[in-house]
């Protein structure tokens, strides 16, 4: 509360507004977000790359401080002392569809398959609408439908 408030003290200064103008118009006037906001945004962020790692310590401190909060009283005192729990809780459901490893992906494969770009098929594009509609179309529904088929290929798509 008190970093809100010197935040909002400096911008009123900053941008020479009296202490009559409302802080949400100097707030939109500088484009600025709420530093709550920001502060969840950073700790979102935080959450997300502690569950990218296997075996973090601190994702087994979360999963320690949720078992621990029992009883309401005790989980408002918990909250209260630890406010990324709230963000922990909110996002644990994205670690069932997660990839996690205990190496950066960079490390996995060579660096040839990491710098590689597949060469742009101009099939397609090289047939103009008006030479031939039959081949025109079979070479789209044969394009689309390839495309179909790698999608279906992993039906669990998976995030991360």
């Amino acid at each position: 509360m008190q970093l809100e408030r010197l935040v909002n003290k400096n911008l009123r200064l900053a941008l020479g507004y009296r202490l009559s103008t409302p802080i949400n118009v100097i707030m939109a006037e500088a484009k600025e977000t709420p530093l709550q906001l920001r502060f969840g945004y950073m700790t979102s962020k935080f959450i997300y790359r502690i569950f990218s790692k296997k075996n973090s310590p601190v994702l087994h401190s979360f999963e320690y401080l949720e078992q621990v909060t029992y009883s309401a009283p005790r989980r408002q005192q918990v909250l209260a002392t630890v406010p990324a729990l709230k963000y922990y809780v909110t996002q644990k459901h994205t670690l069932k569809i997660m990839q996690r490893s205990s190496v950066p992906y960079a490390y996995k494969y060579s660096y040839e398959s990491s710098i590689y770009i597949q060469q742009f098929d101009s099939s397609l594009t090289s047939i103009p609408k008006k030479s031939n509609a039959r081949i025109y179309i079979a070479l789209s529904t044969r394009r689309a439908a390839h495309s179909f088929i790698l999608m279906a290929l992993n039906p669990k798509m998976k995030i991360g």
